[in-house]
C-alpha cells in the first residue's frame, strides 16, 4: 500500500484520463464530423496504450525520485505522509525509480521504432532526466522548478499530438495538400495546444500554491522557492494575476481559436459555471488563506480545475 501511495496514483490517473479523453472525445469525434469514410485515426489502439503506459511510468518515476530528494523537507512539511525513509528504505526507492523510468523509456523507444520515427524517443529520454534534475536541484529554485513541472504537464497533449497527427500525415497528405487554406486536421493541433496551455497555467498556479503550503520545511533546509524569495503576500498577488490570466485565456480560446467551431453556447456556460467559477472562488479563498491547511485546500481545488478542463473535451465530442 505504501508503494502505491508513493507513486501518487491519482495524479497518474489524471494523466491517463487526459490522454483517453483527448483521443476519444476530440480526435475520434472530430474526425467523425468530416465523415468516418474520409478520415480515421492511424495510431493503433495498442500503440496508444503503449504511449499512455510510457508516460505514466515516467511520471511515476518522477514522483518517486521527488520523494527521495525531499526526505528532510517532508519530515517537516508532512511527517505523517513521509514514505521514503520511514516505510520504504531509500535503496528500495531508488530501485523502484530506475525500474519505472527505464520501463517508460524502453516502452517509448519500442513505440518510436514501431512508428518508424526514433526522433520521438527524445521525449521519453529527456523527461526522466529533467525530472531528476528538478528533484535534485530545480525544485529549490524560485519559479524555475514550477515552470519545469508546468512545461512537462503541457508536453503530454503535445506528445500525443506528435504521435497521432504524425501517423495520419503520410496517409492523408494528398487531402491536406488539396486543402492548404483550411487543413481539415487543424482541429487536432489547435485542441492540443489549447490543452497544453490549460495544463501549463493550471499546473504552474498549483505548484506555486504548494510552495506556500511547504514554506516551513523549504525555509529550514535552504530552498529558495518563490514565497521565500518574494514573501507570502507577493506570492499571493502573483497567483491572483496568473489566475485572472488563466480565466482570460479560457474565454479568449473560445473566440480566437477555431477549435470550438461547433456551437459555443454550451461550452461557454460550462466553462463559466465550472472552471471560471471555481477559479474565482479559489481567488477569494486565497485572499483569506493563512496556514498550511488553507493552502492544501487550494491545491486540491486546482486539481479539480484540471479535471473540469477535461470536461471541455467531452462536451466538444458530444456536440
Amino acid at each position: 500500500m505504501k508503494y502505491i501511495k508513493l507513486l501518487r496514483p491519482l495524479n497518474l490517473l489524471m494523466i491517463a484520463l487526459l490522454m483517453c479523453v483527448l483521443r476519444i472525445f476530440v480526435f475520434e469525434k472530430g474526425l467523425q464530423y468530416y465523415g468516418p469514410s474520409l478520415f480515421a485515426l492511424q495510431f493503433s489502439t495498442v500503440h496508444f496504450w503503449q504511449l499512455v503506459a510510457s508516460v505514466v511510468l515516467i511520471a511515476a518515476g518522477g514522483n518517486v525520485i521527488n520523494d527521495i530528494y525531499d526526505q528532510e523537507i517532508d519530515s517537516v512539511n508532512k511527517p505523517d505522509k513521509k514514505i521514503v525513509g520511514t516505510f520504504i528504505s531509500e535503496t528500495k526507492a531508488w530501485v523502484l525509480y530506475f525500474v519505472l523510468s527505464l520501463g517508460g523509456i524502453a516502452l517509448g523507444y519500442h513505440l518510436a521504432l514501431e512508428v518508424n520515427n526514433t526522433a520521438f524517443t527524445l521525449f521519453h529520454l529527456f523527461s526522466p532526466l529533467l525530472l531528476w534534475v528538478y528533484a535534485a536541484q530545480l525544485k529549490k529554485s524560485a519559479l524555475v522548478g514550477n515552470i519545469v513541472i508546468a512545461l512537462l504537464a503541457a508536453s503530454v497533449p503535445l506528445l500525443q499530438l506528435t504521435y497521432e497527427y504524425g501517423s495520419m500525415l503520410p496517409v492523408y497528405w494528398d487531402v491536406i495538400k488539396m486543402n492548404e487554406s483550411s487543413n481539415p486536421l487543424n482541429f487536432m493541433i489547435e485542441w492540443c495546444f489549447y490543452l497544453a496551455a490549460f495544463a501549463f497555467l493550471s499546473t504552474l498556479i498549483r505548484e506555486i500554491i504548494k510552495d506556500l503550503e511547504d514554506i516551513e520545511g523549504d525555509k529550514r533546509y535552504g530552498s529558495r522557492t518563490l514565497p521565500i524569495v518574494i514573501g507570502g503576500i507577493a506570492t499571493k498577488k502573483t497567483i491572483i494575476v496568473l489566475s485572472m490570466l488563466f480565466i482570460a485565456a479560457l474565454y479568449a480560446s473560445l473566440f480566437v481559436l477555431s477549435i470550438f467551431e461547433r456551437p459555443l453556447l454550451l461550452l461557454m456556460i460550462y466553462q463559466s459555471l465550472s472552471v471560471a467559477l471555481i477559479v474565482g472562488f479559489g481567488i477569494l479563498k486565497l485572499l483569506k488563506a493563512q496556514d498550511k491547511k488553507d493552502f492544501s485546500y487550494l491545491s486540491d481545488l486546482w486539481k479539480i480545475v484540471m479535471l473540469l478542463g477535461f470536461g471541455s473535451c467531452v462536451i466538444y465530442g458530444l456536440l
